[in-house]
């Protein structure tokens, strides 16, 4: 399996890196306790994105495991033709 990526950039600091017993990966982070979003595309590319980088709201998007499914729901629902009343989002709290 090949993957069309972009040239490695050797400036920077590359290295092999093997999985172990348990098919799990170690990498060296940039700080203790950092948080990284894993993807992984249909070729098994892997990717680390650390999640400071990221707007505030896609964070919280990724940080409630609810909220994260139903974005992907609603993005799945609309690429389908499906829609939805947003009118939830404008009701007033009591």
């Amino acid at each position: 399996m090949t993957a069309a990526l972009a040239p490695i950039p050797y400036g920077d600091d590359s290295s092999i890196v093997e999985a172990d017993e348990a098919s799990e990966l170690r990498v060296g982070g940039g700080l203790p306790h950092a948080r990284y979003v894993k993807t992984v595309d249909a070729s098994g590319v892997i990717r680390l994105i650390p999640l400071a980088s990221l707007h505030e709201s896609e964070r919280a998007i990724l940080e409630s495991s609810q909220l994260y499914r139903d974005t992907r729901k609603g993005v799945v629902d609309a690429l389908e033709g499906r829609r939805s009343s947003l009118d939830w989002m404008f009701d007033e709290e009591e």
